[in-house]
């Protein structure tokens, strides 16, 4: 995948279509819990950490695109921009590239055990989210990362690991 690639979708009304559904569905998920926190300011309840791997998967690059400009400007409308918000960027963001990057066209039939391979495409998806909201905690010299990591990664694993694929499985093409 070249960089003219992944810029492409821009060109696409379906995609287009895609980055505002999936921007527009990302910002409403976070508005009934913004400033819900486990710890001040950086932990943040998420359980539409669901929508993150979703995303990547069925939507592609503009899904992607969709998380990082959903991520932003939910930041700036729920008055939680500040030094998190681009750990949050690169948590979600990369997030829902990795299972973008880690799937391939055509996974998503019902019967052949996608279960299991979703579930453990998802392992890294929400390892590097926990990882990337933990680094901007510790590198801001608010909590040890080891605690957040793992605080992030319980939450993540829970609303990511195990409503996705649930939700995939209802999705998926019978």
């Amino acid at each position: 995948m070249n960089g003219s690639a992944i810029i492409s979708w821009v060109r696409h009304p379906r995609m287009v279509a895609w980055f505002l559904f999936v921007a527009v569905a990302w910002i409403a998920v976070r508005v009934p819990f913004a400033g819900v926190y486990f710890l001040a300011s950086v932990a943040e309840f998420t359980p539409g950490f669901v929508l993150v791997p979703l995303a990547g998967l069925y939507a592609g690059p503009a899904g992607v695109a969709g998380i990082v400009a959903g991520t932003l400007l939910g930041d700036l409308l729920l008055g939680q921009w500040g030094g998190m918000t681009g750990y949050r960027v690169l948590a979600y963001g990369l997030g829902s590239l990795y299972m973008m990057v880690l799937s391939r066209p055509g996974e998503l039939t019902a019967g052949r055990g996608d279960g299991w391979a979703i579930g453990l495409k998802l392992i890294p998806v929400c390892l590097t989210s926990a990882a990337w909201i933990a680094v901007g905690g510790t590198l801001q010299r608010l909590y040890p990362f080891a605690y957040l990591l793992g605080l992030n990664l319980a939450q993540f694993v829970v609303f990511g690991g195990m409503l996705a694929p649930v939700a995939i499985h209802m999705l998926a093409v019978h």
